[in-house]
């Protein structure tokens, strides 16, 4: 039983150094430079002024002053409007980058917003 083991790890051995030989010796198996592309696909990285990032927080206080609640969704389509070349095309990005300037996310709680009292309106 150990003889056929060994028989048969010796044939594997055998022509695995037949491959690596015939594959080094062949004409044709000149090395090429991989793509730049190959491999995991990595995204760009989005730099903001400081001014896009005021904007990112005045369009938030905008949004509450309007009564508006203030979702990635509705920020997003805000700041698209206002400026349709604004860096932030997507929601995760913007998320993120709200999350690097300092905002939370919070759930309110089941007790209604109390938008419309007197002391939350703009003067």
């Amino acid at each position: 039983m150990n003889e056929t083991k060994t028989a048969q790890q010796e044939e594997l051995n055998t022509q695995h150094a037949l491959r690596r030989t015939s594959s080094a010796s062949s004409t044709s198996s000149i090395p090429r430079a991989l793509s730049p592309l190959r491999g995991r696909f990595h995204r760009q990285k989005i730099f903001l002024t400081e001014m896009q990032r005021d904007t990112i927080r005045l369009t938030f206080h905008l949004l509450l002053e309007d009564k508006v609640y203030p979702t990635l969704k509705n920020i997003l389509s805000t700041l698209l409007a206002q400026d349709p070349d604004f860096p932030i095309k997507k929601i995760t990005r913007l998320r993120e980058e709200m999350k690097r300037l300092g905002f939370k996310y919070g759930q309110t709680r089941k007790a209604p917003v109390l938008l419309d009292s007197t002391p939350f309106q703009a003067q």
